[in-house]
C-alpha cells in the first residue's frame, strides 16, 4: 500500500503543477491540457488504529514537480487517509505552490490500478477558481505522469 500511496500522493502535486508553464486565461473557450511529473516524494506514515494497513492509516508527503523539458515546475504537500482495503484506495488531497499562486486537488488514489481521476477543486493568486480534472498514471515507483484538463 505504501508505494502506492507515495507515488499516487506524488501525482497529487504534479497534476497541479503542470499550470506552472502557464496560466488561467480569462477568455479560454476550450480545456487547457497541461503534461507533468512528479520525479521526487518524501513520505511519512501514521499508523493508526490497528497495526498494519488499516482504516484512518495517515501518509502525509511532499514532492519536487518537473515539466516536460525536466525543468523543476514547482513543489507540493499532499495527505491520503487509507479507507481499508486495497479496494477501496485511499482519500487524498494536495496543495501545489507555483509561481503567482496555487493549486488543489482532491480524489481517490486507486490501489488496485496504475491510474487514478482526481479533480481540480480550486486555487489561490493566478489560479483562483480553478476547475477540472487530472489523469494519474503510475509510471514507476518514483515517476508519475499527469494531464491536467482545465475548464473553460
Amino acid at each position: 500500500m505504501r508505494t502506492w500511496i507515495g507515488i499516487g500522493l506524488a501525482a497529487a502535486g504534479a497534476l497541479v503543477a503542470a499550470l506552472a508553464g502557464g496560466g488561467l486565461a480569462d477568455a479560454q473557450e476550450t480545456p487547457q491540457v497541461l503534461k507533468l511529473t512528479s520525479v521526487e516524494q518524501h513520505c511519512a506514515t501514521a499508523d493508526n488504529g490497528r497495526r498494519g494497513e488499516s482504516l484512518a492509516d495517515l501518509d502525509a508527503c511532499r514532492g519536487v514537480l518537473r515539466d516536460g523539458d525536466g525543468a523543476r515546475a514547482g513543489r507540493a504537500h499532499w495527505t491520503c487517509v487509507y479507507l481499508g482495503s486495497t479496494r477501496a484506495g485511499s482519500d487524498c488531497s494536495g496543495v501545489v505552490n507555483l509561481r503567482g499562486g496555487t493549486l488543489q486537488a482532491a480524489g481517490v488514489l486507486s490501489h488496485t490500478s496504475v491510474r487514478s481521476a482526481w479533480a481540480i477543486t480550486g486555487g489561490t493568486g493566478r489560479y483562483a477558481g480553478a476547475r477540472g480534472t487530472a489523469a494519474l498514471r503510475q509510471v514507476s515507483a518514483k515517476r508519475t505522469a499527469v494531464v491536467i484538463r482545465l475548464m473553460p
